[in-house]
């Protein structure tokens, strides 16, 4: 133990390990809420502009880890979340979740994990005080006292502009003040993911930056979510302890984001079943049957080296047939001599 002052003048012993002492023992696993993209125990920043999605984002992987179920095709580590809201009300997350749940396939009733808390009145965390520290407010008190028993593998803080009271611009405040959620991360073993709205500076350099860089310095990770139309990009801009880089392409329907790639799936799906439609149609007014077994006539084989099918591969006719004949949009007919019977492949069902 070593002697020093701390800022304020007082004693306080600093605790040395030698390095040497290391040797032999396996360094701990590093914790992630999400792996590679949001560490535990540490503040992750998630930045987007108004109206981007990222409060529904944060929402979407609050019931991710509670359920624990995957967020964008990523692992979450399961356990209890907690959502602190200062922009939308009870209602209004209401709303959310149950889009959310319909449009992921899962009863409300699974998301006894997952605790909301809409800020009605007083929303600041942190504010600066007379002699210009920044310091907790009885708000945190509350968020401690929350958080502390319920132990969240999740804390989400929407947003930093209604959280946070202090000068954005000013680095000690801001420093200050992730500190504090550091603090309760460690504390509770959670992630804590902060929302934040880029500033226009951050906005046009498209890095998500709001202020001042002494939030993104402050912070162990940030993400970014960036929006074009219908379509977002998801990125992490900064991470302490992993890659950075683009994480997912997505795309909104009915109420929450997916995968862009499910899209592009199902558009594909959708192409190779008209096509199939179109090319049977006109195989059928040319008198000349298809089959649905694998022979000389067999269907997918026989449309997809057809001038007409729009490269759509023979994988994708037989799967769009398969599709067809369980949606009952195609049927089997046998046809022929009684001699020679055959199978083929008609529109409208089993005839």
């Amino acid at each position: 133990m070593h002697g020093v002052a701390d800022g304020a003048g007082r004693s306080r012993a600093l605790r040395l390990v030698s390095a040497a002492s290391l040797a032999g023992r396996a360094p701990p696993a590093r914790a992630w809420l999400v792996p590679e993209v949001i560490p535990a125990g540490a503040t992750t920043l998630l930045s987007g502009d108004g109206g981007t999605g990222k409060s529904l984002l944060a929402l979407m992987l609050a019931a991710s880890v509670a359920r624990g179920a995957s967020w964008l095709g990523r692992p979450t580590e399961r356990g209890p979340a907690l959502v602190v809201s200062a922009e939308d009300g009870e209602g209004e997350l209401h709303r959310r979740l149950a889009e959310i749940a319909r449009a992921e396939g899962f009863d409300l009733r699974a998301l006894s994990g997952l605790h909301l808390a809409a800020l009605d009145g007083e929303t600041i965390l942190a504010a600066r005080r007379s002699d210009g520290t920044l310091g907790a407010t009885p708000l945190f008190a509350a968020l401690e006292a929350a958080a502390l028993p319920l132990r969240p593998r999740l804390i989400v803080l929407d947003t930093a502009a209604a959280l946070f009271g202090g000068e954005e611009i000013n680095r000690r405040d801001v420093q200050s003040f992730i500190s504090m959620l550091n603090g309760l991360a460690r504390s509770c073993g959670a992630a804590v993911l902060l929302l934040s709205h880029p500033s226009r500076a951050g906005l046009a350099a498209g890095d998500g930056l709001s202020g001042s860089t002494g939030w993104s310095n402050a912070v162990r990770a940030r993400l970014y979510l960036e929006q074009d139309g219908d379509a977002r990009k998801l990125s992490v801009g900064k991470s302490n302890y992993g890659p950075t880089g683009p994480v997912a392409s997505l795309r909104w329907n009915a109420g929450a984001f997916a995968p862009a790639a499910a899209f592009e799936a199902a558009g594909a799906s959708d192409l190779a079943k008209r096509k199939f439609l179109e090319l049977l149609t006109a195989f059928t007014e040319e008198g000349r049957p298809v089959s649905a077994a694998p022979c000389r006539t067999f269907a997918p084989r026989v449309f997809a080296a057809d001038g007409r099918a729009a490269r759509v591969t023979s994988r994708g006719f037989e799967a769009a047939m398969r599709e067809l004949l369980r949606e009952g949009a195609i049927g089997l007919q046998d046809y022929g001599p009684p001699s020679r019977r055959r199978t083929r492949v008609v529109l409208g069902g089993a005839a």
